[in-house]
């Protein structure tokens, strides 16, 4: 049941027949073709009448398929072991027609254990790979042996144009709130051996006179029309859990980047972030510091447009549900 502090005129649809997934919150959701893949999360489970934990949910370790033509849920057994475990607050990234990447989050019964893996599911083959991290093995591609700190909230993010190239920015890696907050920029890279798909991560150097400020819980999109080219950030926490209120651009190259400070932006964490049709769609989320204790999210859809010069946005707030 969704709280909300207005209604406006809105037709809603069953999306989806049952069994479906149990409620839960910093999952993820990966588009491949006609097929939503919806894997991991966290939710708030009742102890008693007042008191309230949160704890990873039952089904985490499996992988869940909405079909956008049947609007049907299908639980998806793995064909192969090893596979990840349950966790929360990982990144992903569509790779291919028929990949998803699965990096880092939160593992363990309480949500509480950081983890590094980077892994890749094939739909085709309901196969899982696990590519880089502590706990892949002597069988993982990995082509280097520099890899991003176990971390959570981070985001990892297709570079437009490319076939198998993204970055990975910011994250927090450890239970206090204030302290492991990355500002870190790394790329990574996807290549197909005989062996397997073999990743390359690369820790991104910078000649910026103000360095990036750690983020975790933000929003990140690629884009290359109407604007200039690069990862544009929107929202998130800082250390001291202080919030981002300024659009961060940062230009990737194969060796580094270069970032600017942009204009300001609504204050938001743990919101969804999407670009469609030269637009900026962020909905949900907190948008005030007292987010830990707050625990209805927004019902807001903001949208950035740029300008005609593709040097400013313009934001429009959208009341929802």
């Amino acid at each position: 049941m969704c709280i909300r502090d207005r209604i406006i005129n809105v037709t809603w649809e069953q999306a989806g027949s049952f069994p479906a997934p149990c409620p839960r919150r910093s999952s993820s959701l990966v588009s491949l073709g006609s097929q939503l893949v919806l894997f991991g999360g966290e939710a708030w489970v009742p102890l008693s009448d007042t008191d309230f934990t949160l704890q990873v949910v039952p089904d985490v370790d499996k992988l869940w398929i909405y079909d956008t033509n049947s609007k049907s849920w299908d639980l998806i057994p793995n064909s192969t072991d090893p596979s990840p475990s349950a966790r929360a607050g990982h990144a992903t990234a569509p790779f291919q027609d028929d990949g998803m990447l699965v990096h880092g989050g939160k593992s363990g019964d309480n949500a509480d254990v950081f983890v590094d893996e980077l892994w890749l599911y094939n739909t085709s083959l309901s196969a899982w790979s696990c590519l880089t991290g502590s706990n892949c093995g002597s069988s993982a591609g990995i082509a280097t042996a520099s890899i991003p700190a176990a971390r959570a909230y981070h985001t990892l993010t297709s570079i437009s144009g490319t076939s198998g190239s993204f970055v990975s920015y910011g994250g927090h890696g450890c239970s206090d709130l204030n302290q492991c907050v990355y500002p870190d920029v790394w790329r990574l890279e996807l290549s197909a051996s005989p062996q397997g798909t073999v990743a390359q991560w690369t820790l991104l150097g910078s000649t910026d006179t103000t360095p990036l400020p750690g983020l975790y819980g933000h929003g990140a999109v690629w884009i290359s029309q109407k604007m200039p080219p690069g990862l544009y950030v929107f929202g998130g926490i800082g250390s001291g859990q202080s919030f981002s209120e300024n659009i961060l651009r940062i230009n990737v190259t194969d060796t580094g980047y270069t970032s600017h400070v942009g204009q300001q932006a609504v204050p938001r964490c743990f919101h969804a972030v999407q670009v469609s049709h030269d637009r900026v769609y962020s909905f949900g989320g907190y948008n005030s510091s007292e987010w830990l204790t707050q625990m209805v999210p927004v019902g807001t859809m903001l949208t950035y447009s740029p300008d005609s010069n593709g040097t400013s946005w313009s934001v429009d707030n959208y009341t929802g549900v």
